[in-house]
């Protein structure tokens, strides 16, 4: 079967990326012909060029004219790291991704021959985010007759009551969703989903083994690693303070902010293979990122995720309810605890295990006699 992927690909954030890597490499691995459909709507393309003249999509109202010139000047200020920054992810997309040469624009030009669309991960619900291409991933572009379309682990983030439409869905032969919250909302519209785990973890670790090897960065030593979606000082004292307890490093990988420059504790620009190497090798783990999470489970590490209070944290509750690590949600860390991950790895192999069976029964239908 040939099987096209319709996610955050192009996006230069280590979640999306990796992600798209890993639901490629699963689906290739079932025996499909696979690749990922280099679709880049332009709003997309324009959010993560290494500079733009447009402000952040989290940026609206009043804000948008209060603080667009700081704004401006501080993307001057780190054209360069950020022009790094964007060629590390290229070179990764080259490499593991292998994507054709043509770009797809419009939902018009996305191949009509395949025999299944998958759409997901990530957020690729969430009209905030998806913005033009909200359509491609609810499948609503022209196939063959009888193609199959597929969402797995899809997600709304903090956009799922902007769903309100169970036509929306009705083009989806199977929906699985990322979030507890979400299949319950979808319901709520007269969708039924299932909950089904990300695509990093649907891969054995040792496929992540084999990224972190490619990464050359230079992880000795022990270090506590910080990963921050946003820059939250709250969540940097926490880091610092048990990192002076443990008298050990703190290395933080955070977005590009002017007062990154100065601390030698903020990392250069790395690339997705260097990130899953940093999570790979930590002593301890302190993130406010789902994926953060995610890698944190994939290389059984000691962590917590300090909670800013974002309403795009169901997801992360509710990965964590499902492997019985609800109190590694907190709002500060007194004492690092270590995690039994004996029980945790168990309960992971089962989710792996339903989430792969029910995607691939999805891919099994023979869509010929539909």
């Amino acid at each position: 079967m040939k099987v096209g992927i319709l996610t955050f690909h192009a996006a230069d954030n280590y979640g999306a990326v990796l992600q798209a890597y890993a639901l490629k490499e699963y689906i290739r691995s079932l025996g499909h012909d696979t690749e990922i459909l280099n679709y880049c709507p332009k709003s997309m393309q324009e959010e993560y060029h290494a500079f733009t003249w447009r402000l952040p999509m989290s940026f609206s109202g009043v804000r948008k004219y209060i603080f667009y010139i700081p704004a401006i000047l501080r993307r001057l200020f780190l054209l360069i790291p950020r022009i790094l920054f964007c060629w590390k992810f290229r070179l990764f997309r080259e490499r593991f991704f292998d994507l054709k040469e043509a770009v797809y624009w419009k939902k018009e030009d996305i191949p009509h021959d395949l025999d299944a669309y998958v759409m997901g991960s990530d957020q690729v619900w969430n009209p905030r985010i998806s913005r033009e291409g909200m359509d491609v991933y609810l499948g609503k572009f022209q196939t063959k007759p009888n193609a199959l379309r597929i969402a797995y682990a899809a997600s709304a983030g903090a956009g799922e009551e902007q769903l309100k439409s169970k036509d929306d869905f009705k083009l989806f032969q199977t929906v699985f969703v990322r979030e507890e919250s979400l299949k319950e909302h979808l319901l709520n519209l007269g969708v039924f989903s299932e909950l089904v785990a990300d695509p990093t973890f649907l891969v054995e670790p040792n496929l992540w083994q084999q990224v972190a090897e490619q990464s050359k960065y230079n992880t000795e030593g022990k270090y506590i690693l910080v990963y921050m979606m946003y820059y939250t000082p709250e969540v940097l004292r926490i880091a610092k303070r048990f990192a002076l307890q443990q008298r050990i490093k703190i290395k933080v990988i955070s977005p590009f902010e002017f007062r990154y420059i100065a601390a030698d504790h903020f990392l250069h620009p790395q690339g997705p293979d260097d990130f899953v190497k940093l999570f790979r090798d930590a002593e301890y783990v302190i993130t406010t990122s789902f994926h953060g999470t995610a890698f944190s489970v994939i290389f059984n590490k000691n962590f917590y995720f300090i909670s800013t209070g974002q309403k795009g944290e169901n997801r992360l509750r509710s990965l964590l309810n499902k492997l019985g690590l609800e109190h590694r949600l907190v709002e500060d860390v007194e004492n690092y605890d270590p995690i039994d991950y004996t029980a945790v790895n168990e309960k992971l192999a089962k989710f792996r295990e339903h989430s792969q069976q029910l995607l691939g029964n999805s891919l099994k239908v023979d869509h010929d006699k539909q």
